[in-house]
């Protein structure tokens, strides 16, 4: 880094530059301090090695636990990447949360299950999610808890599954 480049560097910190104040960039920070919130809180419940992400896959295979998950399912519900998934899914598998298991229908498909620990850590995860869930909802009215699900509702719906538009040459 050149003097001049440090001298940016340091005129910058000492402003204080806030970043832009745009919905993209105030959901990215509501969601990594969320982030930091439920695994402060797992922590403290003595929850240790474990990310949000694996909770909510926990959770999820718990509450369809009488229906047969597949990846595709998980890739869905959590609008995620194959790649993502499948490496999330493979550490959750080493850490013994879950079971991948072939089905006689189709060599392909793999069946996921949660194991007795992968079970009991989601009992234990649920408590965390539900108190940072409770911390999230005191910040605000009911009206306004309410309007916030409205609105996040009507983003994610313009947001799914919708074709990049092609730009016009000029």
């Amino acid at each position: 880094m050149d003097k001049k480049q440090e001298c940016c560097m340091k005129i910058a910190a000492q402003q204080h530059i806030k970043p832009p104040r745009t919905i993209v960039t105030q959901i990215h920070r509501t969601d990594h301090m969320l982030f930091r919130r439920v695994n402060q809180i797992a922590r403290d419940a003595g929850v240790e090695d474990v990310t949000v992400t694996h909770g909510w896959i926990l959770r999820y295979l718990a509450l369809n636990r009488q229906h047969d998950v597949y990846q595709r399912d998980l890739e869905k519900q959590f609008s995620v990447t194959r790649s993502t998934i499948t490496s999330t899914l493979q550490l959750m598998e080493k850490k013994g949360y879950i079971r991948r298991e072939s089905v006689p229908h189709d060599a392909r498909l793999k069946r996921l299950q949660l194991t007795p620990e992968g079970y009991e850590l989601h009992l234990k995860l649920r408590e965390c999610f539900a108190e940072a869930n409770v911390q999230m909802e005191q910040a605000l009215t009911p009206q306004e808890n309410e309007e916030l699900m409205r609105l996040l509702d009507k983003l994610q719906s313009n947001l799914q599954d919708k074709p990049q538009q092609e730009t016009a040459a000029t």
